[in-house]
């Protein structure tokens, strides 16, 4: 692959690419960013509690990572919809934990208000229930409105900020990312989008080019993390080649992991637990057939431009993430078929700090997560764009798409969970 593309996929695709649709499904619905001003210049009792807001928040965090890798909420789940509810003895029993361990976090969960304590006099026996509506969230990966999957990367992002952020700040060299929490957390939520939006919705906006892959064709997928998008359009286009090309180790052996368990989807029986930890549940598997047309490539290997033209390039989440994002424009370019159309998703950042701050409603987890991961990548080589997180606005994506005279349109197609996906036309 040309050195100018492994560099960028390097940094910019290591673990799934991108931030997807983030955290902010939760600011979106109906969070409000407050303003310091509204608290007074010497309210020190506000500044106070702020800190502690995001002590609690942080430490809270790391109970729903454990909840969530131990399956302490499907275990719940499970025990709330066919006795009410559970004791920390029943939840110890059924997720195989200690029960000790098991009432000190439920105790937790529920002064954090992810369960209900239900009434009763003294400690004798604590009964605890996890309601449907938080089931479905943190248990259901299956479910539109699940959604935690983004905090199993936040162990990591706060142990980079141990490692790795001082130095960076003192420097101004960021530093690339391959970690497997973070590859899985952002794969995962990616997931949830190309199943509710991505397919249903971006998909039929594109014109003829649809029917076109409908027949047959080629699609490649620059950046494609762990597989999902390669195989939902495998899916969806039976008919088309579909390759994904990635360079980070991580992501390809979860991706490869994924078609390797499709493959034998037929003998698996229906459930719905994590196989794995990749992201996919048995009963999904069993819905699937195998999929002959997908396939991942080490892109260090077989350079995107060698394996095409392609009718259809698709990139999601990465180019905020990127170095030198340009190179990549000029890699999707290159790739095209005459005709052929460049899918592009990124963060929906607004235009400028200001527009950001002032206007988005996550932007204080965007910039959390932009200094932790994004940005830090995109200042991992000399001479890095740095863009970060909310920095691919409408006016950034037109300006690096046409300036270069290798496209000639670039319109937003659709916006939802954070995330614009325009169509780039030659």
């Amino acid at each position: 692959m040309p050195p100018r593309q492994s560099a960028q996929l390097a940094a910019a695709a290591a673990a799934g690419v991108g931030l997807g649709i983030i955290a902010t499904l939760s600011f979106q619905r109906g969070a409000r960013r407050v303003d310091d001003d509204e608290d007074g210049e010497d309210d020190h009792g506000a500044a106070r509690a702020r800190v502690w807001r995001s002590i609690g928040g942080a430490v809270t965090a790391a109970q729903l990572y454990v909840g969530d890798k131990l399956g302490l909420y499907a275990s719940l789940k499970f025990l709330c919809a066919t006795a009410y509810a559970a004791t920390p003895e029943d939840l110890a029993f059924h997720a195989n934990i200690d029960e000790r361990w098991a009432r000190e976090w439920l105790a937790q969960q529920a002064a954090a208000g992810f369960v209900k304590l239900l009434p009763g006099t003294g400690d004798s026996r604590l009964r605890f229930r996890l309601k449907r509506a938080y089931a479905d969230v943190l248990a259901d990966p299956n479910h539109e409105e699940y959604d935690i999957s983004l905090v199993r990367m936040v162990p990591a992002l706060v142990q980079r900020a141990r490692t790795a952020l001082p130095e960076a700040f003192r420097s101004g060299r960021g530093v690339a990312y391959d970690d497997e929490d973070i590859s899985r957390a952002i794969d995962d939520a990616h997931a949830k989008h190309i199943r509710l939006v991505l397919l249903p919705v971006v998909l039929g906006k594109l014109g003829s080019i649809v029917g076109r892959l409908e027949r047959g064709g080629a699609i490649a997928d620059l950046g494609c993390g762990g597989g999902n998008l390669v195989i939902a359009l495998a899916r969806r286009f039976p008919l088309a080649k579909v390759v994904g090309f990635e360079v980070s180790d991580t992501a390809l052996a979860v991706a490869r992991k994924r078609l390797a368990v499709l493959d034998s989807a037929n003998c698996l029986q229906p459930s719905n637990r994590r196989v794995d930890g990749v992201g996919l549940t048995r009963r999904s598997f069993t819905q699937a057939a195998k999929l002959p047309n997908a396939s991942v490539v080490d892109a260090r290997e077989t350079p995107m431009g060698a394996a095409g033209p392609f009718d259809l390039v698709t990139t999601y989440d990465v180019l905020h993430d990127a170095p030198k994002p340009e190179q990549l424009v000029e890699e999707a370019a290159a790739a095209l078929a005459p005709g052929g159309v460049w899918l592009l998703g990124d963060m929906a950042a607004r235009d400028g700090v200001r527009a950001n701050v002032e206007q988005h409603p996550g932007a204080a987890t965007m910039y959390a997560f932009s200094t932790c991961l994004c940005m830090a990548c995109a200042l991992s080589e000399p001479g890095g764009r740095g863009l970060g997180t909310l920095g691919f606005s409408e006016r950034v994506a037109r300006e690096m798409v046409l300036g270069r005279g290798l496209f000639t349109e670039c319109r937003v197609l659709h916006e939802a969970d954070n995330t614009r996906w325009f169509e780039v036309t030659r």
